[in-house]
């Protein structure tokens, strides 16, 4: 595998730890024991869509004009797909799009959604769980990757998103950036997009 990344980020490990009442699944990874929070049951799913700025198309068509010039006419994987917030414009783009997520109740709000028929979608964590296609982007956006609240789940992201994409892909990871004071958010609406090529 080779990367070239264009950004660096840091991650914010420290501000989930200090989340509690979460439902953890546990599962077992190369010997270790990884905890995966599902940040999103039933009562988050319902509301997730009333995020109005979240879904402003200034937020949303930036991110899909980026990923369908990546993709062009191939596939595209999204770790922790939600309710199609990307995944969806993706799709009525042509492009063939399948999604990852934890939480059943977030893939019964997209499943509800026109234009998710188009969409395959897979209950599982985005770390670890495998699909058997290859695809020629696989990407993470918004905050989802600080879902991840262990520096081995982030390892084991990305040697996910690596099985999963053809010669030549790209992995995308969209992250906001953490400029804060203690853990107050200043800027949420100031991202950083890092693009990695992965070669055999």
């Amino acid at each position: 595998m080779k990367a070239s990344c264009h950004c660096r980020y840091r991650s914010c490990n420290d501000l989930y730890l200090s989340l509690s009442r979460l439902h953890c699944p546990t599962i077992g990874l190369c010997g270790l024991i990884v905890s995966l929070p599902n940040y999103f049951a039933a009562e988050v799913a319902a509301v997730y869509d009333e995020d109005a700025e979240m879904f402003a198309a200034q937020m949303v068509d930036p991110v899909v004009d980026y990923l369908a010039a990546l993709v062009g006419e191939g596939a595209a994987l999204e770790f922790g797909v939600g309710t199609g917030r990307i995944a969806l414009p993706l799709a009525q783009r042509g492009v063939a799009v399948t999604g990852i997520d934890l939480s059943p109740h977030m893939l019964e709000q997209l499943a509800a959604k026109p234009g998710s028929e188009q969409i395959t979608t897979v209950l599982g964590d985005f770390a670890t769980t495998s699909v058997p296609d290859r695809f020629d982007v696989v990407y993470l956006v918004f905050n989802t990757l600080m879902n991840l609240i262990t520096q081995a789940q982030q390892v084991a992201c990305f040697a996910n998103a690596a099985t999963h994409l053809k010669p030549g892909g790209y992995f995308v990871v969209e992250v906001m950036l953490r400029v804060c004071s203690g853990y107050r958010w200043v800027k949420p609406h100031s991202f950083l997009r890092a693009v990695m090529s992965i070669s055999e």
